[in-house]
């Protein structure tokens, strides 16, 4: 084979490596482009609410380039509006395990977490993100305390809520609520008084607590009362207690007790 005809392939073949590279290179850049049309779409679509419309567009951004992060975290974010959970926790851990650097996206899967009712997942999440940014600690001591409460780790959500319920940090009933019956497990009768008095004041203006919360607190409060002897007070919000459910039997017993009986 003559120098001349070596010469020739050779340079055939740089041409033809060059011409594929420019075609991949094009492919992926069209499908960039088509991905984030697709992203910004859904976008405009969470923000007229269509959230499942948005869905479809933010799943075939991620269709067309599998591993574009922010679609994947705002398709996390539109699955937790429309409260779908077990899909929003797949989304945003797909969303952490491409951006581990990202505190704002393990902090929404820490808030799905929590109303998931994983509460250990939603804790170990939200501290993550802490770590990567410190300044998310001051927003979640009401998350970081109820989902100590729910785990049964009553002191260190007292710890938790006592930082949220300062003069300095706004607050919602759920805080006292969650703070009253931490002390209300650990027996500090006093302490949970003056929490589910606080939780019981605060839902009368806000009217934000469930039924089931209510009842449940006013039934905490009747006992704590009891145990501190102040019977009249018992009485009146174990009678609060049973208006709003008629069968809670915890009420009834400590009602039907004979120092409560006699008092009556």
């Amino acid at each position: 084979m003559n120098l001349v005809l070596v010469s020739t392939m050779w340079k055939s073949f740089i041409q033809i490596v060059i011409i594929l590279g420019l075609s991949v290179f094009v492919n992926c850049s069209s499908d960039d482009e088509r991905a984030r049309k697709e992203f910004d779409l859904g976008l405009r679509l969470v923000s007229r609410e269509q959230y499942d419309k948005a869905i479809d567009a933010f799943q075939e951004a991620i269709r067309i380039t599998p591993n574009f992060f922010d679609a994947h975290y705002e398709l996390g974010r539109t699955q937790m509006y429309k409260l779908e959970w077990e899909q929003a926790v797949i989304s945003l851990r797909r969303a952490t395990e491409l951006n581990t650097e990202h505190a704002r996206a393990f902090m929404t899967l820490g808030w799905v977490y929590g109303n998931w009712g994983r509460y250990f997942k939603s804790n170990k999440a939200i501290l993550e993100a802490i770590r990567l940014d410190s300044a998310w600690l001051e927003k979640s001591y009401s998350d970081l305390g109820k989902n100590c409460f729910y785990l049964g780790e009553y002191d260190q959500a007292i710890n938790y809520l006592r930082k949220v319920l300062a003069p300095s940090h706004s607050r919602i009933v759920y805080d006292y609520y969650h703070m009253g019956l931490s002390h209300y497990y650990l027996d500090q009768w006093d302490s949970a008084v003056v929490w589910l008095n606080k939780a019981t004041a605060v839902e009368i203006k806000e009217r934000t607590l469930s039924q089931e919360s209510q009842s449940r607190g006013l039934c905490r409060l009747g006992y704590a009362y009891y145990e501190m002897k102040e019977y009249d007070k018992a009485i009146a919000a174990l009678e609060d207690c049973i208006e709003l459910d008629p069968i809670n039997s915890l009420a009834f017993r400590v009602l039907g007790s004979s120092p409560l009986c006699q008092y009556k």
